[in-house]
C-alpha cells in the first residue's frame, strides 16, 4: 500500500476547478475528487508554511505544536505522523522543495528519507535560484533552487524504483503556485497577453509592486497558469502509480497548505499581498481531496480543518489514529464522514509582530488581531507596522460567512450576542492548546532577520 500526501503551497480553494472555479485549472485534480471525496470546507490551522507543516504532521494547532514564528521547530515530545507510519511498517519519505519543510526545520523526525531537492546540484543547474539566507535557513549551502513538480517528480519515481514491494508513506511538498508566480514555457493558457513587462509577477519584487486591478489580474493569470503546470505533474504522478505501483490500494490525499490573497482587500491602506496575514477565507479556505481504496465517495459540506488530515490517512490505511496526541480527528472512515462545529487559525511569524487569530463556524467567523508590542525595538524598526495595526486595522471582524462569504461587512459592533460566543470558544480553544503544549523549548536560532521573510513575500 503507498499513502501519498501531496501539500500544494499556497493553493487556495476557489482556483481550483473541482472548487466551482470557472477555469479548468486542475483536470486531474478534479478526476481524483470523482473517484474520491471532496471536502467543500477545510481550513488552514495557519496562514504561512511551517506551522502548517508542523500541523499536517501533529494534528495539533499551532499553539499546542508550538511552531508559530521564524525561529520555531517540532519539540521531540510530540508524536509525528512519520512515525505512526513508521511503527504501522510503513517505509517513510518527505520529497520537499523549500527550507521551511526540511531537516534544518526539523521535519525529518520519523522519515527514513528526506530528498530536499532545491539542494540538489543537478536542480541548481537548471532552475532559477535563491538564497539560504532568503530561505529562512542556517545552512553551508548557499545557493538554493526553486523547484517544480516534474523534480520532485523524478526523485520520487526513482526512490519507488528501490522500494518496489514496501508499503510507503510519502509526503510531497510543491511549491509551483507560490509566488512569485512563473510558469514553466508551454504553459500560458490564463496568463496570455499582458499590457506591460512579459516579467511583471514572475519575480518577488514585481509580485510586491502590485496594486491597480489589472496588476492583480496578472498576478492571478500566472498563479493559474503555475496550478495548471501542478496539475499536470499530478496527472503524470498518477500514470506512473497506475503503471508501476498498486494504483488501486494507493491512498492519496491532496491539500493546499495556505491560500494567497490578490488584493481583496485593503490592508494598511494597500492591497493585500500573498500570505501570512489575517485569516480571511483567501488565506485559509484550502482544498482537501481524499482517494482511497474504498468505493465510498462523494462531495462532503461538513466544516473540517487540516489537522484532520493526519488522523484520517492513518485510520484509511488501518493504521492506529491514536497515536497522535492531537486535536485532529478521523473525517471519514467507510460510512461515516463527520466534521466539527467550529475550526481555528492562528499566526504569528514573528514573537513581537502582530498575532492574528479566527473561530469559524459554517456560518459565523471570527477574527482577533493582537498588535504588536509598543516596544523601543517595535518603534525603532516596524514603526509602520506599529501605526497600521494600531489604528488603521480593525482589532476584532465578525463576519456571517454564510451571507457574507468575501466577508466584506464588520459585524462585531451589531452582533454582540455571537461575538461573546465566539470569544468564549477562542478562550476553550486556547486553553486546550495551553494544556497540550509541550513544556520543551522548541527555539530554531539561526539569526534570521524580518527582511528575509518579507524578501520571501510575507508582509510584516
Amino acid at each position: 500500500m503507498d499513502v501519498i500526501l501531496s501539500v500544494v503551497d499556497s493553493l487556495r480553494a476557489d482556483h481550483v476547478s473541482a472548487y466551482g472555479y470557472d477555469r479548468a485549472t486542475t483536470p486531474n485534480l478534479d478526476n481524483l475528487a470523482e473517484e474520491g471525496r471532496l471536502f467543500t470546507q477545510c481550513f488552514s490551522p495557519s496562514t504561512w508554511t511551517r506551522p502548517v507543516a508542523s500541523s499536517l504532521l501533529t494534528g495539533r494547532y499551532p499553539p499546542a505544536h508550538g511552531v508559530e514564528t521564524r525561529s520555531d521547530s517540532i519539540p521531540d515530545g510530540i508524536p509525528l505522523l512519520s512515525e505512526a507510519f513508521a511503527s504501522a511498517g510503513f517505509k517513510t519519505l518527505c520529497v520537499t522543495s523549500m527550507g521551511n519543510v526540511s531537516s534544518a526545520t526539523g521535519f525529518d523526525r520519523g522519515f527514513d528519507d528526506i530528498i530536499e531537492v532545491y539542494k540538489h546540484p543537478e536542480v541548481l543547474e537548471r532552475r532559477t535560484t535563491t538564497t539560504a539566507d532568503r530561505e529562512l535557513l542556517d545552512t553551508d549551502q548557499d545557493i538554493l533552487a526553486y523547484p517544480r513538480a516534474e523534480d520532485l517528480n523524478s526523485y520520487l519515481f526513482e526512490w519507488f524504483g528501490e522500494h518496489e514491494h514496501e508499503d510507503t508513506f510519502v509526503l510531497i511538498w510543491s511549491i509551483d503556485p507560490h509566488s512569485p508566480y512563473d510558469p514553466p514555457d508551454g504553459f500560458s493558457q490564463f496568463s496570455g497577453e499582458f499590457d506591460g513587462d512579459d516579467s511583471f509577477g514572475r519575480d518577488q519584487d514585481t509580485v510586491n509592486q502590485a496594486s491597480a486591478p489589472h496588476e492583480f489580474r496578472r498576478l492571478e493569470n500566472l498563479y493559474d497558469d503555475c496550478i495548471n503546470y501542478w496539475d499536470d505533474m499530478l496527472g503524470e504522478f498518477r500514470s506512473y502509480l497506475q503503471s508501476n505501483r498498486r494504483a488501486d490500494d494507493s491512498i492519496i490525499a491532496v491539500v493546499g497548505d495556505h491560500g494567497e490573497a490578490f488584493g481583496e482587500r485593503v490592508l494598511f491602506r494597500n492591497p493585500a499581498r500573498g500570505h501570512n496575514t489575517i485569516p480571511h477565507d483567501e488565506q485559509t479556505h484550502v482544498p482537501f481531496v481524499l482517494k482511497t481504496s474504498s468505493t465510498d465517495g462523494g462531495i462532503h459540506d461538513e466544516i473540517v480543518s487540516l489537522i484532520d488530515v493526519p488522523y484520517t490517512l492513518l485510520r484509511a490505511a488501518d493504521a492506529d489514529p491514536e497515536f497522535l496526541s492531537g486535536q485532529g480527528s478521523v473525517v471519514w472512515e467507510p460510512g461515516v464522514v463527520s466534521g466539527h462545529e467550529f475550526v481555528f487559525s492562528r499566526t504569528q511569524s514573528r514573537r513581537r509582530g502582530p498575532a492574528f487569530t479566527s473561530v469559524r463556524s459554517t456560518d459565523r467567523k471570527l477574527i482577533s488581531i493582537d498588535p504588536p508590542d509598543w516596544s523601543f525595538e517595535n518603534l525603532k524598526n516596524h514603526l509602520r507596522e506599529m501605526v497600521g495595526y494600531r489604528f488603521l486595522v480593525d482589532d476584532e471582524m465578525l463576519y456571517h460567512v454564510d451571507e457574507d462569504p468575501r466577508e466584506t461587512e464588520n459585524r462585531i459592533s451589531e452582533d454582540t450576542e455571537t461575538a461573546s460566543e465566539l470569544r468564549a470558544e477562542l478562550d476553550l480553544w486556547y486553553e486546550e492548546c495551553r494544556q497540550l503544549r509541550s513544556d520543551q523549548s522548541n527555539e530554531f536560532q539561526n539569526g534570521i532577520e524580518t527582511e528575509q521573510l518579507e524578501a520571501l513575500g510575507y508582509k510584516m
